[in-house]
């Protein structure tokens, strides 16, 4: 290896040795950024993997308020119904008159 290298240091001179140094560093940064590029994408894979989850709970957590809410629509109309009946059959409920 050395011989090569002073082979190399007398054909090309100092230039050749600085080409080949960033050469070297090229390929260098090329991997380390490969190594990146992988390690984002799994990392992106991640996020959404939780963003999904965080979505499918929102809707969970939507299909049971809409439950919810005609639930209570459904005993707020029977208590209205039964309000109307009294105010018809007393005359006023709770100091109100029709």
């Amino acid at each position: 290896m050395n011989t090569q290298f002073i082979n190399m240091a007398v054909q090309y001179g100092m230039s050749g040795i600085i080409f080949v140094g960033f050469l070297v560093t090229l390929k260098w940064v090329f991997e380390i950024n490969s190594k990146i590029l992988v390690d984002m994408s799994e990392e992106r894979k991640l996020n959404q993997e939780i963003m999904r989850g965080f979505s499918d709970g929102i809707k969970s957590q939507a299909v049971t308020s809409r439950a919810f809410h005609a639930q209570v629509e459904e005993a707020h109309k029977y208590q209205r119904e039964e309000h109307r009946q009294m105010i018809a059959t007393l005359g006023r409920i709770n100091g109100y008159k029709s």
